[in-house]
Parts: C-alpha cells; sequence; structure tokens
C-alpha cells in the first residue's frame, strides 16, 4: 500500500485468476465470494498485517525528534477513519515511504521526514488517508487475502468464523500479505482521487495545497537517483510529477 498507495480490481475475473492462480470454476466463485469479507475479517487481517509490519520495525518514541515532529503534524489529522481508530507511528529507516491500511494503521518512514518539511508530510500522510477514506485500501485487502490466503481458506473463514471474524494465517502468509499491501500500486485513477482528497482536506483546514505538491514535485524528482532507500517509493507512486502539474492547475484556478 507501498501507501502512496496499493491495487484495483477493475477486471475482476482476471485479476483473480492470476492472484490465485485458479483454474477451476467452483475455485473462481469462492474467489468472488471472498471478495465480499466482513468489516470484521478486513479488521482481522489489517491489524495482523500492521502487527507484522511494527513487529518487523523500529519505531521512534513518542520522546524522539520524530515522535515529536509526529504529534506536531497529527494534531489536525483524523483521529478515525470510516469508523476506525487511526494510528500513527513512524519507522525509522532511510528508505522514503509511508503508507495506512483499511483499519486506520497509518506509518511514516524516517526517510520520508528527512527529505521533506512537516507541511509536506502532512500533505503526504492526508493523501494516505485519502487511500483509506475512498476504500482503495480495502480493495487491496481483498486481493492481497486472495493472493497470499487462497480462495478456499477464506471461504471456509467466511463460514466458520465469520462470526468472530478471524482469518487463519500463517506467519509466512501475514508477512507475504502485509508485504503485498504496503507494496503495492494505485491506479492513476486511484492516486489522483487520493491526491483530490488530501487538497480538499487541506484546504478545509485552512492550509495551503502548495507544500504537498512541493512534495509530490520532490518525489519526481527521485526517479534520477540510484539509492534503492530513495527510489523505492517510486514503484507503487509513479507519476508523481503529473499529479503535481495537475494540483499546480487546480491550485492557480482557485478552485
Amino acid at each position: 500500500m507501498k501507501s502512496f498507495k496499493l491495487l484495483v480490481i477493475a477486471a475482476a475475473l482476471p485479476l483473480v485468476l492470476s492472484a490465485c492462480k485458479m483454474s477451476q470454476l467452483d475455485s473462481v466463485t469462492k474467489g468472488f465470494e471472498a471478495l465480499t469479507l466482513s468489516d470484521a475479517q478486513v479488521t482481522s487481517l489489517t491489524n495482523d498485517a500492521c502487527a507484522q509490519q511494527d513487529a518487523s520495525h523500529k519505531i521512534a518514541s513518542n520522546s524522539s525528534t520524530y515522535g515529536k515532529r509526529l504529534a506536531k503534524i497529527h494534531k489536525e489529522l483524523p483521529t478515525d477513519i470510516n469508523g476506525k481508530k487511526a494510528t500513527y507511528k513512524v519507522y525509522q529507516t532511510k528508505e522514503i515511504n509511508a503508507w495506512a491500511m483499511a483499519n486506520g494503521c497509518i506509518r511514516i518512514y524516517s526517510g520520508l521526514m528527512d527529505f521533506m518539511t512537516d507541511d509536506e508530510v502532512r500533505g503526504v500522510i492526508a493523501h494516505e488517508i485519502g487511500h483509506v477514506h475512498l476504500g482503495h485500501t480495502l480493495k487491496a485487502v481483498k486481493v492481497g487475502a486472495l493472493a497470499n490466503i487462497g480462495a478456499d481458506a477464506l471461504a471456509s473463514s467466511s463460514a466458520v468464523g465469520g462470526v468472530a471474524g478471524k482469518v487463519g494465517m500463517s506467519t509466512s502468509q501475514i508477512a507475504a500479505f502485509s508485504n503485498q499491501l504496503i507494496n503495492s500500486q494505485f491506479s492513476q485513477k486511484q492516486e489522483y482521487e487520493a491526491d483530490a482528497y488530501a487538497y480538499d482536506w487541506l484546504v478545509s483546514k485552512k492550509r495551503s495545497p502548495q507544500p504537498f505538491i512541493d512534495g509530490l514535485n520532490k518525489l519526481a524528482s527521485l526517479s534520477s537517483g540510484t539509492d534503492s532507500a530513495m527510489t523505492a517509493i517510486l514503484s507503487s507512486h509513479p507519476d508523481s510529477k503529473k499529479r503535481a502539474e495537475t494540483l499546480t492547475k487546480r491550485l492557480a484556478s482557485g478552485k
């Protein structure tokens, strides 16, 4: 979901076939049924995925420089998204990235904070929140679940464990699932929608969208780099320059 983003179910049949490597009609049917995972199951899946990522990273303390900056940045940010409590943490890593999951798990990498100002980071986080609010991350959960857990297991958990909302996963499945969520790429349409959400949110808080645009231009500048920690975000967030240009035109129009 490197979150500056995740996946889309635009062509449902080919995607399910590819993700699950299923050729049997009954398996495909189960795949579509899995796309109606309950809210409790989605929460269970993303709670496990977020916990796996937290356990795999060093989290900046509240008293650290990054922790203090985050506290300042997220004062105006939502405390819940679509009824889910939003949790904000910083991973101490040189990688430039940020992502959000459907359960409100929002993570910012210290590499991004080193690369951007607080106002620019705020815009990036608002963009990630947009992916959650608009349901983009929910679609990514369903695709990731099909790919890493399988339609049979999901259908079984829906029938047996639906009340509790638990979807059983092995440690390796959780790791693969969580990595797919934070690394999957959103569609161009979803990226522009999340940009518009961030823009509108910033305006609603009487903040200029310009720093967000500046942040996108900074990301675009990474395209000429070779450091994997610096360029990894580009694989999941393409066309940053075009997105910045679109927002610049909107800002100039006063709309």
